[in-house]
């Protein structure tokens, strides 16, 4: 159901926020990032944008959501985010696929490649 879905997806959530540095982080928001693109989530991005925080300059500390352009282009979640949807891109047009190394797997929605550029765009 809906509201099952909206539960787990709020998990998720929380658990990737919950993840330190970028290894451990890689495969959580690899997956999350593919189902969000297929069921054409367009509110992803500020699902990503959320995980971008950066020490608060008057209480070293605390953290704060990237408001910084250079904060937040730089920051190693952006770099994954980016490095995982180029790819995600890359294998869609050529395969229609997230991960072009398994044919045997059904090919994916036409919009999961338009909201995968819509997050490609988004991120640049």
């Amino acid at each position: 159901t809906l509201i099952a879905q909206h539960k787990r997806s709020a998990a998720n959530k929380i658990l990737l926020g919950l993840q330190q540095g970028t290894e451990e982080l890689r495969g959580p928001l690899d997956a999350f990032l593919k189902t969000n693109l297929r069921n054409a989530i367009p509110s992803l991005f500020q699902e990503v944008a959320a995980l971008i925080c950066v020490p608060d300059e008057t209480n070293p500390a605390r953290v704060r959501f990237a408001q910084d352009v250079a904060d937040f282009k730089n920051h190693e979640v952006t770099i994954l985010v980016q490095g995982l949807v180029d790819g995600y891109v890359n294998n869609l047009r050529t395969s229609q696929q997230f991960d072009a190394s398994n044919p045997a797997a059904n090919p994916e929605p036409p919009t999961a490649l338009l909201w995968a550029l819509y997050l490609q765009t988004h991120l640049l």
